[in-house]
């Protein structure tokens, strides 16, 4: 899972005082192999990013150990810490007593049940793992001299984007059979940085969460994205932005508009950027075979080397305008769109109106085609 997803968990502590005051009502008892007796393990929900708030603790002996839980009125993300290992086990609190199987040396691999919610989150993180080892092995068929030939690197591409569809079919169709479950959230906060999904499609997907998931803290901090227009959405007329060419020259989105074009597409993307680079040549492709009937782009670098960001630019052909303040994520036109994570671009009719966000691989060509291809 992303670190998105770890940040985004952390919106979920609303109230501390209403988890632990209640009178304990429930319990967690686990199994846990190959740990010795006396070692201590920690109850805890996640606070922030970087702040665990323990709530209570217990010692493992002949291979078990018990946790009582605190009665809470909503769903709460929890943690269980084992002295010497390495990670957390995750798990939902929501008023029922669960069960758990622990594997220190696979601590991802750990399994609670008991409820829907934990069912749920341990059969996601089971398809996860799989997923991950399936783009490992993917990734050692080739060595680094056969990804620079374009062919094989076309290859290799090709399958991660179909492993990512893959991906993004299946947490749809989780978070569409579970709309009132607190899992679902979490899935849905691991889409936001894979390629294969659309602003749209994240639009109409949040949608489908019930009114009590939205109104949880991280449902409401997810909606301030997806679930209404704060910043740029589509529909809305685009935001006038400007900056620094290569050159040094201002130059602004309205005078790349400005140019003649029936669309604009504005990229946000940086030369370190892993995903922008695996992106980058599907664009260039679009723009060499769309610039002519239509097609303008203006190019946002999060860059903060002046030598990296052209470097880049010159390195796939970038052939279009291309503006940056060279201060990374502290980019006013970041700030104004509201930009989390990159390759992110909007598409605008010659109106600036958005049409359509984050389209990107076949996506982007297949818009093109609808909007240009018969010009």
């Amino acid at each position: 899972m992303n670190k998105l997803f770890f940040l985004v968990l952390s919106v979920m502590i609303s109230s501390l005082q209403s988890v632990t005051s209640q009178t304990k009502i429930n319990y967690l008892e686990a199994q846990i192999e190959n740990v010795p007796d006396g070692t201590p393990v920690y109850f805890s929900i996640l606070a922030n990013e970087n702040e665990k708030i323990p709530l209570d603790s217990s010692q493992v002996k002949n291979g078990n150990f018990k946790i009582d839980l605190p009665a809470v009125n909503h769903q709460v993300f929890s943690l269980l810490s084992i002295a010497g290992v390495r990670g957390d086990v995750s798990f939902i609190n929501e008023n029922k007593s669960l069960t758990a199987k622990i594997y220190p040396d696979s601590i991802y691999s750990s399994v609670v049940q008991g409820s829907d919610a934990n069912e749920l989150l341990t059969d996601y993180k089971a398809y996860m793992k799989e997923r991950n080892a399936e783009l490992i092995g993917m990734s050692q068929k080739y060595s680094t001299e056969e990804l620079e030939d374009p062919d094989i690197q076309e290859e290799f591409e090709s399958q991660q984007m179909a492993m990512a569809r893959a991906m993004v079919a299946h947490s749809k169709e989780l978070i569409k059979t579970h709309p009132n479950s607190l899992p679902s959230l979490f899935i849905f906060a691991d889409l936001i940085d894979l390629p294969a999904i659309t602003f749209s499609e994240m639009f109409q997907l949040y949608g489908k969460f019930s009114t009590k998931l939205k109104e949880t803290p991280m449902g409401k901090k997810l909606g301030e994205k997806y679930g209404k227009s704060t910043g740029i959405s589509i529909g809305d007329v685009a935001f006038n932005f400007n900056a620094k060419t290569p050159e040094g020259e201002a130059l602004s989105l309205q005078e790349v508009m400005n140019k003649g074009g029936k669309y604009t597409l504005i990229e946000f993307w940086a030369s370190w950027c892993s995903y922008c680079r695996e992106e980058m040549p599907n664009v260039v492709e679009v723009y060499k075979k769309y610039n002519e009937k239509g097609l303008n782009i203006l190019s946002v670098s999060l860059d903060k080397e002046k030598s990296e960001w052209v470097d880049a630019i010159k390195k796939f052909g970038m052939n279009w305008d291309h503006v940056s303040i060279l201060n990374g994520w502290d980019d006013p036109a970041v700030r104004l769109y509201q930009v989390s994570s990159i390759p992110t671009n909007y598409l605008l009719d010659e109106d600036g109106k958005v049409i359509e966000i984050k389209l990107k691989g076949a996506d982007l060509e297949k818009k093109m085609q609808e909007l240009l291809g018969d010009q």
